[in-house]
């Protein structure tokens, strides 16, 4: 049987190395991506690309990976031993696990931005070959991190005709040690699965950030499939202020296939909970779109500044509320204590959203929602969200129902106290 495709191996790796804030871009690969032997002929005879697709293996034994600067340790399964180089300054271990193709797995410096690895990914399987799909698989958590499935589908001209291959990856984007894991080859997509999430689980660092006090994931569904994550931390900072992180990614679907989205903010509030200083940035396949920040210049006058598509802006707001605007924590006790203790019938909120205005505050109306004792009603300009709190005030469920679509984030994880 003739076999062709694409694998992305070493000359991937600069493609696939983006910069820790989504306000740079994503280098670029300086060489074409290898051939392998793992694509097959959708035209030969007796070819079932379906029952190709649907072939799985059972679980390997769990072996060390050997670091040879002992920096990291991890255990995956597989049906040999991991090897493990260096190039480009990224670890790259490769994983037999009994199938034509080993899985392969590249371990970053520093932190990376999910969509737009993923959109690297697709992009140099496009310059080598011909891109069929990009399509969104799961997002599971790891704590409060996301493993983030991709399966992308190709043609590629093996000078024997049209040759089809399947790349299955994940991209694990930890604060400390972000992985990116790939295998190159029709099938296996629940191993893989499995095997590239134990990796993610065991992997840890002598260099791991100090834990967050909060954390927390929620997943975005569309129509009940993930296309993306948002994931919050919340850390102490001094004399009672708290440092609020949210890193969120999403595949948005256009007429032309999928892009990419990654957004990154950090919020700092002081001791009474209101909100002190924002940064926000947001990238669409790499290229940045958005960057802004506000800080508090006086009790509810804040200045702001930034770049939005390559123009500039900046100014200042006041806030209705004399005392500024609130942190995230804040107006859950609002929800928790005047909402849904009956204290009042609606709250009436304003926060700095960069995406929606990065001019002034955005505000919102809550109310007490009919569909169980937690549930409440957010409207905003945008349209209303259904949700759910929990005990806390935090939003656990949170839905906008448009005709034909339902459009949910779903905590997937939660730790600590915020």
């Amino acid at each position: 049987m003739p076999r062709a495709a694409i694998i992305l191996a070493l000359a991937l790796l600069p493609a696939c190395a983006t910069t820790p804030a989504v306000d740079k871009k994503p280098q670029q690969a300086t060489q074409p991506a290898a051939q392998s032997a793992q694509a097959v002929s959708s035209e030969a005879p007796g070819v079932d690309l379906e029952a190709l697709a649907a072939r799985e293996f059972d679980a390997l034994p769990k072996v060390p990976v050997r670091f040879p600067d002992e920096l990291f340790s991890a255990e995956v399964e597989a049906s040999g031993e991991p090897s493990v180089s260096t190039q480009a300054n990224l670890r790259v271990i490769e994983v037999p696990v009994g199938t034509e193709t080993p899985m392969v797995c590249y371990l970053y410096p520093e932190g990376i931005d999910a969509g737009a690895t993923l959109t690297n990914v697709a992009a140099l399987v496009g310059k080598t070959g011909k891109l069929h799909e990009l399509r969104p698989v799961d997002v599971v958590a790891v704590d409060e991190n996301p493993a983030m499935f991709v399966e992308i589908d190709y043609l590629f001209d093996g000078g024997e005709g049209p040759l089809a291959g399947r790349l299955k990856a994940m991209v694990f984007p930890h604060p400390a040690h972000p992985l990116l894991c790939m295998h190159d080859e029709f099938g296996f997509s629940k191993a893989f699965q499995r095997v590239a999430l134990g990796l993610a689980r065991s992997l840890s660092a002598k260099t791991d950030f100090v834990t967050a006090r909060y954390g927390e994931l929620q997943v975005l569904k569309v129509n009940g499939q993930p296309f993306g994550f948002t994931r919050m931390l919340i850390r102490d900072g001094a004399d009672g202020s708290s440092a609020y992180e949210w890193v969120g990614a999403r595949l948005v679907p256009t007429k032309e296939g999928m892009d990419a989205v990654d957004e990154a903010k950090t919020a700092i509030s002081d001791a009474q909970g209101r909100l002190v200083a924002v940064g926000y940035a947001a990238s669409t396949n790499g290229e940045l779109t958005l960057q802004a920040e506000a800080s508090r210049k006086a009790a509810n006058e804040y200045t702001f500044q930034g770049v939005k598509e390559g123009q500039a802006f900046s100014g200042t707001f006041q806030t209705k509320d004399p005392a500024g605007l609130p942190s995230d924590l804040s107006v859950a006790a609002l929800i928790r204590d005047e909402l849904l203790g009956g204290k009042q019938p609606q709250l009436s909120v304003e926060e700095y959203l960069p995406s929606s205005n990065p001019a002034a505050p955005t505000g919102s109306v809550m109310r007490k929602g009919e569909e169980g004792p937690r549930s409440v009603l957010v409207e905003m300009e945008v349209g209303t969200v259904v949700g759910r709190v929990d005990e806390r005030g935090f939003l656990e469920v949170a839905e906008m129902r448009m005709p034909g679509v339902t459009v949910a984030y779903e905590r997937a994880f939660v730790r600590g106290e915020p």
